[in-house]
């Protein structure tokens, strides 16, 4: 039934070396990622973090402590890539999607960053609805890394 349900795919570049690009996604996410609009508890929440390891944790806090689960990192390759299951907000990982993150280097300075979210066929009877709010989420999301990196590599 939802097999025919394509992935999101999308490609964009950033100014950066992949080192850096890598390293900001993964490990300085909090700095850049839209919490007020990419988030289970909106105005609430006060940081992301994702657990820089195979197996580690991606999740919210909110103002009282309280950790939101979003998914689960299930492939390290620094500085190339990293993949998760998707699963923002909901304890049972049963209808996780999957996202695959690549940093391709450009140069010394540029990089491809090509993110891959698949698995919709895993989503449940809602896959359609839920890849066509993730589309517009990566939309926003690409705009957000991309003028933070941009932006931080010309000061």
């Amino acid at each position: 039934m939802t097999g025919d349900v394509p992935p999101i795919v999308r490609e964009f570049e950033v100014g950066c070396s992949a080192d850096h690009a890598f390293d900001t996604w993964t490990r300085r996410i909090d700095l850049w990622w839209p919490l007020a609009r990419h988030s289970v508890s909106r105005e609430n929440a006060t940081s992301v973090k994702i657990e820089p390891r195979q197996g580690g944790r991606i999740f919210e806090t909110t103002r009282d402590g309280q950790e939101i689960l979003w998914g689960a990192i299930n492939l390290w390759e620094p500085p190339n890539r990293f993949g998760y299951l998707w699963h923002i907000g909901e304890e049972d990982a049963s209808e996780a999607t999957r996202v695959t993150i690549t940093f391709t280097a450009l140069g010394s300075a540029r990089t491809r960053v090509s993110i891959e979210h698949s698995g919709w066929d895993n989503a449940g009877p809602n896959a359609a609805a839920r890849r066509n709010g993730n589309e517009r989420g990566w939309d926003g999301l690409q705009h957000a890394f991309a003028q933070f990196v941009n932006t931080e590599a010309r000061t």
